[in-house]
């Protein structure tokens, strides 16, 4: 039986999909099934560093050596590099980004 880990928050979907996915087909469908309500709380949302929770739930996924073997390397630091990506854009939003990379313009 499959669970969503409790210790995975923001990708705990996907976490979850993979694990089945390791161990049975899966099949996609071309149709939208599920609706998603885009709104200021979403985890999602810029404002909110859903970022670095999310970096940290699919460091965990890849830890799992036999999903992480499934998974091209190339791949994997591709999915990485995005969060890294969304970490900095969210500091950037909220106008941190340089304070807390502690880079020196000048």
């Amino acid at each position: 039986m499959f669970k969503f880990r409790p210790d995975i928050v923001i990708v705990e979907d996907t976490v979850l999909w993979v694990s089945i996915a390791n161990k049975y087909s899966v099949l996609q469908i071309p149709e939208y099934t599920i609706k998603y309500r885009l709104h200021e709380g979403n985890s999602v949302d810029i404002t909110n560093n859903c970022f670095l929770p999310r970096l940290k739930g699919l460091k965990k996924l890849f830890e799992n050596k036999e999903i992480s073997e499934k998974v091209e390397d190339d791949l994997q630091r591709m999915i990485i590099s995005e969060s890294y990506i969304g970490i900095a854009r969210h500091y950037e939003y909220k106008r941190k980004f340089f304070k807390k990379t502690k880079i020196k313009l000048f």
